[in-house]
């Protein structure tokens, strides 16, 4: 980005189980730093890991979430800071599209563009839009069809 920092976009892409024309993300992880190292500059970093669970019983996180590495004096300030750095905290999220990660750089960080900015914004917003009707109108796995008597 024109100001220095940097974004790591990185995602686990596997066939749709239901259409093997189409994938599906399997894990994402969307972050950025402000500065050259994004594995220790990172400010925020937002995680996708809905296999985590049935990989790891102890895993007792959300499964879409964002950390947030930083400082907070009132964070510190609570016991369970000694514990758990900030940084590791997993505050939970609803999962987020890579749209979404753009249109945020856009936003707040005047991220720059290849053609101009309301046309770029205007294309992250048709594309969500497809995103959601598709996962409007998507039958979960769960969701089996009656069977007639």
């Amino acid at each position: 980005m024109k100001n220095g920092c940097r974004i790591r976009v990185s995602q686990v892409i596997s066939p749709n189980p239901r259409n093997s024309s189409k994938v599906t993300t399997a894990e994402y992880s969307y972050s950025y730093a402000l500065g050259p190292d994004p594995d220790k500059d990172w400010l925020l970093r937002y995680d996708y890991v809905p296999d985590e669970p049935a990989k790891n019983p102890e895993y007792r996180y959300p499964v879409a979430h964002v950390h947030f590495n930083g400082v907070s004096e009132a964070y510190d300030r609570l016991d369970q800071a000694e514990h758990k750095p900030l940084h590791k905290m997993h505050c939970p999220t609803e999962r987020i599209t890579v749209e979404d990660f753009i249109e945020h750089l856009i936003i707040e960080f005047d991220a720059l563009t290849g053609e101009k900015r309301t046309a770029a914004l205007a294309f992250l917003a048709q594309s969500r839009r497809g995103f959601h009707e598709q996962k409007r109108t998507r039958r979960p796995p769960y969701d089996v069809p009656e069977q007639k008597a």
